[in-house]
């Protein structure tokens, strides 16, 4: 899964590059859109690299806002997808999610990621952690005798926390039976359409 990739294809075809919705967009639940973001095929948790993206509901009066939100709410649905089958596997429940890279610089997204899942997210302010993680194995290659910690201090631990927001979350329950009603109506159906 790849949630950053559809963000920024959706930027590249609005040409919206950094456009942000307002929180107070999300209230607007009555113009739901659906948004499967199988955009390059999907690995967890669907396992079909022949899969694609879809957009349901639209009309002629949707907004580029309405649209992006749904690209943001389909990405968080994949995400809680995960996240339950992980919690079958581990027979344990998480209680955060920790966002890197891409993915964790779209404050809205963050947002709904958190009301979607019911759970806080959070970003290291560090938040390309394979870089650093690249740096620190280079540092403790050269054998300097430092620790993790003295190498990087504790700024490094520092996060960007996102909580739910009540009024979505109750919201984002129903709606998540919605993604999997579409997403089983149309599992197959996609691969026609490459």
């Amino acid at each position: 899964m790849m949630p950053g990739v559809s963000l920024m294809h959706f930027h590249r075809l609005c040409r919206l590059y950094g456009w942000l919705i307002s929180i107070k967009a999300f209230y607007c639940l009555e113009k739901r859109k659906g948004f499967l973001p199988y955009l390059s095929g999907e690995r967890v948790p669907i396992w079909d690299p022949d899969a694609r993206g879809v957009y349901a509901g639209i009309r002629l009066s949707d907004t580029r806002a309405n649209l992006k939100q749904a690209v943001m709410e389909g990405i968080a649905f994949n995400i809680k997808r995960v996240k339950i089958l992980l919690e079958g596997c581990i027979n344990n429940e998480f209680r955060e999610l920790v966002v890197t890279g891409g993915g964790g610089n779209n404050e809205s997204c963050n947002i709904i990621k958190a009301s979607f899942l019911e759970m806080p997210v959070c970003v290291p302010r560090i938040p390309e952690t394979a870089l650093a993680g690249s740096a620190l194995l280079g540092l403790m290659a050269l054998n300097t005798g430092k620790t993790i910690n003295e190498i990087f201090p504790d700024s490094w631990k520092e996060v960007i926390r996102y909580n739910p927001v009540k009024a979505l979350t109750s919201h984002y329950r129903k709606l998540f039976h919605r993604y999997l009603e579409l997403d089983n109506r149309l599992n197959g159906f996609s691969k026609s359409w490459r």
